[in-house]
């Protein structure tokens, strides 16, 4: 019986230790899960921050000001500005007369009436297309080894043809074209031709009419031209030993007009 006490004492004893030994674990155990917790707790906060500050940072772009985005533009695609020596107008020079001298060059067709003095062309109504020309009178022409009306040049192959338009005149040859020398065509100027030979150092003095139409007064050398303001080609040219008048109508003139067949000549 006495055994069974001491055991039961001796139990009892060992519960209470058992007991004691949890009590006192107990703390270690929450504070390292504190620290843990603790830990954890600094590391998300640490991303948070991170992540906050590479929110800010796409939320606050540095913005460039639309006037310096556009020059660097300028100044990345820059236009380039071709300068030819036709554009080039020399100091003193009116830039008028570089107008006149530059229509010289831009204008390939004209229909306009050509009247000449001191020459062997005669007056008559010319068409021009490019390199192709037709010469047409309003009487008939008797200076060639047959009468004709017409005139047809090719002025890059050098070759005139001639042809009569006249059914009752040239009853033989009516319509036929037939070669004639092209010589004398050689010297033939049109407007262009005239404007592109003005020198740069020509004057305008003035304006004036001339055949109802407003026209510039330019004079250099001994060569006193009327330019025909609209058109800016001569209208009229006289010097020593010449004289040309240029009365314009178009300068679109097609390709069957100065064509042998083309037209109804």
């Amino acid at each position: 019986m006495r055994g069974i006490v001491i055991f039961a004492a001796i139990s009892i004893i060992c519960l209470i230790l058992v007991g004691c030994s949890m009590q006192k674990m107990q703390p270690i155990s929450e504070v390292e899960e504190m620290e843990e917790k603790l830990a954890e707790t600094e590391e998300i906060e640490q991303l948070e921050q991170e992540t906050e500050q590479i929110e800010i940072e796409y939320e606050e772009p540095v913005e460039v000001p639309a006037e310096e985005e556009q020059i660097v533009v300028e100044y990345e695609e820059p236009v380039e500005i071709n300068e030819t020596e036709e554009d080039f107008i020399p100091e003193g020079m009116d830039p008028r007369v570089r107008d006149i001298q530059k229509q010289g060059n831009i204008i390939k067709n004209l229909h306009y009436y050509y009247r000449e003095k001191y020459g062997d062309i005669g007056d008559a109504e010319i068409f021009k297309s490019g390199d192709l020309m037709r010469l047409k009178y309003t009487s008939l022409q008797s200076d060639e080894k047959d009468p004709y009306t017409q005139i047809f040049l090719d002025l890059n192959a050098k070759r005139a043809q001639a042809v009569c338009a006249d059914g009752i005149k040239c009853a033989l040859n009516f319509n036929e074209p037939f070669d004639i020398s092209y010589k004398r065509f050689e010297k033939l100027k049109t407007p262009m031709d005239w404007a592109i030979e003005i020198p740069d150092d020509a004057v305008i003095t003035g304006t004036s009419k001339y055949m109802s139409r407003t026209v510039l007064m330019l004079k250099y050398d001994y060569t006193e031209m009327l330019i025909n303001e609209h058109f800016k080609l001569p209208a009229k040219i006289e010097g020593p030993g010449k004289f040309y008048s240029f009365e314009i109508f178009k300068t679109n003139v097609p390709e069957r007009d100065v064509t042998i067949g083309g037209v109804l000549i």
